[in-house]
């Protein structure tokens, strides 16, 4: 197998150009805000200058001469408004320009030098492993930083032209908005889909952009707060979607647009739910009942698509001269369709819910009562189909319903592709320490927005991860979440930089000997972290033998296996 038939490289051509000379569209600017001062001084002295005619010179024309330079002083005085806007926005342009042109430049030099470098290790690996002229395989032709530094450099093209094509739209739209289209800007480049950049790419999109989307989907609604039209500027325009999930977005900011702009409970805000629910459900900041609203729109409608995919399923397919069961797809699909009818019933409550992006966090509890909010982590294997079933909610569903006062509120969550077993350099290996650092920057910023809840904002906040969540939850930590109480349940190791936060209280919590303390030799676990206050029960054994695994699993489940710890997390989160 040859490089070629498995990695696609990054190449030169993958660099888009730059559409306009940033320095130009600054020379615009400065020329367009030159010229404010001048108007709006000439406007103002034909009125002075003319309009004591009557005093001077008096006929019938004179009175109707007077009062047509009435208009003049506010018209120049608009116009100035108007053109200091178009400078401000020709100004923010050429800055996103000059930064790309940065970045261009950059990486017109760093690619040639990485192919180079490639080409050169790929002869020596040949001479070594391959002096006849055979194919390698591709392992040997790439070492993991080669894989790593292309996808990078892939990422990097693909983010400028994003940044390209946002930033001409978001000029347009607001050129548009002054006096309707007054500047020619150059066509825009055609990103690959946002969704597909890496760690250099979405998240360090400008919060000014994800600002520009947000006013959008406003004006969009229009004073008649049409729905269908904000479903329709989503339509045309999918990637503004994957700037928003990408979550990177201010909270407190997205708190203050809803809260003033939207405006709760408005005709605009119900528009917004139905029209952009994959929006409003995904946003930090935005408060739970919106949030909840908006992802019951989203469920329902992937109820009906689940619907019509069982309708299309059969029992049986032919392969060949056999029948093959469908019973394991006709069962998956049956399940998500019990437990989304559950979601459209009000019976369950989505703070996060999309499908596509496998992004899915359950709330459970009355949030507007909440004085216990409690974030749980699920461990390594968690996916969309776990909540069907409800185990992965045991922990949380237990803890909510023993607090008979109604003042608990925890959120079971994932938020996307959620931590596999495999080997560290893989995407979402639970050995990864870089896909649990970009989690857990996410789980911040979630911990962020339920800060910016007015009805959580003085809730006591506890943290409790299973297993691989546990490095997702310290990762939070390091990222800035801050939690009252963090509670492990055989959790796995923690993020590197993580120390334990001054007043915040770690239990740790495990049956016997469990499969997780394999790595206390090679990692730093809560099990060997002497911020942790240590709990460790009783295993059920078979002639003295623990089952190392099934204790794994069993102190995440629901009380009737695991009845002892659950008890100890409640009266240690409520003493």
């Amino acid at each position: 197998m040859t490089a070629g038939a498995t990695i696609a490289l990054v190449g030169v051509s993958m660099i888009p150009d730059l559409p306009a000379d940033p320095a130009s569209i600054a020379a615009a600017a400065t020329a367009v805000r030159a010229s404010v001062d001048g108007v709006a001084d000439a406007g103002r002295d034909v009125v002075r200058r003319w309009g004591g005619l009557g005093e001077v010179y008096e006929t019938p024309e004179t009175a109707t001469a007077v009062a047509s330079l009435a208009p003049v002083d506010d018209a120049a005085a608009e116009w100035a408004t108007a053109a200091t806007a178009i400078a401000r926005t020709l100004e923010d342009y050429a800055e996103i320009l000059e930064q790309q042109k940065r970045e261009i430049d950059q990486l017109h030099r760093e690619i040639p030098g990485f192919l180079a470098g490639l080409r050169s290790f790929q002869r020596a690996q040949r001479e070594q492993f391959a002096p006849d002229g055979e194919d390698l395989p591709s392992h040997l032709l790439f070492d993991p930083s080669h894989l790593v530094y292309n996808d990078d450099l892939r990422a990097r093209c693909q983010h400028v032209a994003a940044m390209l094509d946002i930033a001409a739209e978001t000029c347009r739209s607001d050129l548009g908005a002054v006096s309707g289209p007054t500047t020619s800007l150059p066509p825009a480049s055609v990103p690959a889909p946002l969704s597909t950049l890496g760690p250099t790419g979405i998240a360090t999109l400008d919060d000014r952009v994800t600002a520009a989307i947000l006013d959008a989907l406003v004006r969009a609604a229009g004073t008649d707060a049409d729905a269908d039209a904000v479903a329709a500027l989503l339509a045309a325009h999918p990637d503004y979607l994957d700037v928003l999930a990408a979550g990177t977005a201010d909270p407190a900011a997205v708190a203050a647009w809803w809260e003033s702009d939207v405006v709760p409970g408005s005709a605009l805000a119900a528009a917004l739910i139905t029209g952009a629910s994959l929006a409003v459900g995904g946003l930090n900041g935005i408060p739970a009942p919106a949030r909840v609203a908006a992802n019951r729109e989203t469920a329902a409608r992937r109820l009906a698509e689940a619907r019509a995919e069982l309708e299309d399923t059969p029992a049986y397919i032919h392969q060949g001269r056999a029948l093959r069961s469908n019973a394991s797809e006709r069962t998956a699909l049956e399940a998500e369709i019990a437990y989304l009818e559950r979601v459209a019933a009000g019976e369950r409550s989505l703070s996060l819910y999309d499908p596509r992006r496998e992004r899915i966090i359950e709330m459970i509890g009355d949030p507007s009562r909440a004085a216990y909010s409690i974030t749980y982590v699920p461990g390594t294997g968690t996916d969309m189909a776990s909540y069907y079933s409800g185990g992965v909610q045991s922990v949380a569903q237990y803890l909510v319903e023993q607090d008979t006062t109604g003042r608990s509120v925890a959120f079971v969550y994932t938020d996307g592709p959620w931590a596999s077993w495999g080997l560290p350099f893989q995407e979402t290996s639970n050995a990864n320490r870089d896909f649990a650092r970009d989690e857990g920057a996410q789980l911040a910023r979630f911990e962020d927005g339920l800060r910016s809840d007015a009805q959580l904002a003085s809730a006591t906040r506890v943290g409790i991860a299973h297993s691989a969540g546990m490095s997702v939850l310290s990762s939070a930590e390091v990222a800035g979440a801050e939690y009252d109480q963090v509670k492990s349940l055989a959790g796995s190791w923690l993020q590197d930089g993580w120390s334990a936060r001054e007043g915040t209280d770690y239990a740790h919590h495990q049956y016997g000997f469990d499969a997780i303390n394999y790595l206390n030799p090679f990692y730093d676990t809560p099990q060997e972290s002497s911020a942790f206050v240590q709990h460790e029960y009783t295993p059920s054994s078979f002639l003295g033998i623990q089952n190392e695994l099934d204790n794994h699993v069993r102190v995440a489940e629901g009380p009737r296996r695991n009845s002892e710890v659950l008890r100890d997390l409640y009266r240690e989160i409520h003493e």
